[in-house]
């Protein structure tokens, strides 16, 4: 079974949740910093980071709250 790892971004940004769907495991922990190809050169950091766990202990999905960063490269 795949996870579905959901990004959402501050309310005020307006920006849909960015969903990805993985058969790997995406390891993205607090503190990391994601660029998405949707949105280049914008700089989200992960806050929160949710797991739903189901009975026969899979992960149904991840979801992340992030916050906008200045450019790490800058």
């Amino acid at each position: 079974m795949s996870t579905i790892h959901r990004f959402y971004f501050p309310v005020e940004t307006k920006h849909a949740a960015q969903e990805l769907s993985s058969d790997f495991d995406l390891h993205v922990s607090e503190g990391d910093i994601v660029e998405f190809e949707t949105l280049p050169r914008q700089y989200w950091k992960i806050t929160l980071k949710i797991f739903k766990v189901l009975l026969n202990n899979s992960v149904e999905y991840v979801d992340y709250k992030t916050v906008e960063v200045e450019d790490p490269y800058a």
